[in-house]
């Protein structure tokens, strides 16, 4: 993720991560 507060949704292999970033 880049820039502030920034939530991101990756798939993969039919899993769901999300990475919340503050910078």
């Amino acid at each position: 993720a880049q820039g502030v507060s920034e939530l991101d949704v990756s798939f993969a292999g039919g899993t769901c991560t999300y990475q919340y970033e503050q910078i």
